[in-house]
């Protein structure tokens, strides 16, 4: 059975902020629940009263709803991202493999692509590589992603560039979809 609690907009709004904030210096997302909340509370108290420090308490920064937050704007840029990526004639795909604290192979995804006459860069994306990173597996890694995605193919330029090199330092080997 779940709880549903009634949040003001400000209080919702303020909670992605703070989520924004820590993710956006990478820092634990812990630190709201443990740092951030009791010390917003004590300087509003001390600055506004009581009733105001009553208000920012209501602010929703548990550790969970911390993780839900960041976890929905990465949707929502990816999103956000794919849906560009699907209005473009050409793009390019920059792929490296990362391994995690775990021992277990990534391979990390990033963009570049020239969006209503800007010149991006995003990230795109982080998967799991279950067997080896050879460029087989990487490629089909690549292909489930667009499909998953509905990216055409056709429009984009993989390019792998070995784990610790400098894009424009390294030997890339180029894939053309």
């Amino acid at each position: 059975m779940t709880k549903k609690v009634k949040i003001s907009d400000k209080a919702q709004e303020a909670s992605y902020i703070v989520a924004e904030l820590i993710t956006k210096r990478m820092k634990p997302h812990t630190l709201t629940e443990e740092v951030v909340a009791p010390a917003c509370c004590e300087i509003v108290r001390l600055f506004c009263g009581e009733e105001a420090a009553k208000e920012v308490s209501r602010i929703p920064l548990s550790d969970n709803t911390m993780s839900r937050r960041i976890a929905d704007m990465s949707h929502d840029i990816e999103g956000q991202v794919c849906l560009a990526l699907q209005s473009l004639s050409k793009f390019s795909l920059q792929v490296d493999e990362s391994t995690d604290v775990s021992g277990k192979a990534q391979l990390l995804a990033f963009v570049h692509m020239i969006y209503e006459g800007n010149i991006l860069e995003n990230f795109l994306c982080c998967k799991a590589l279950l067997e080896r990173t050879t460029a087989d597996k990487i490629f089909w890694c690549v292909d489930q992603y667009y499909w998953n995605q509905q990216i055409c193919h056709g429009k984009s330029v993989l390019e792998y560039v070995p784990m610790g090199r400098r894009p424009w330092l390294a030997q890339s080997l180029v894939l053309c979809h």
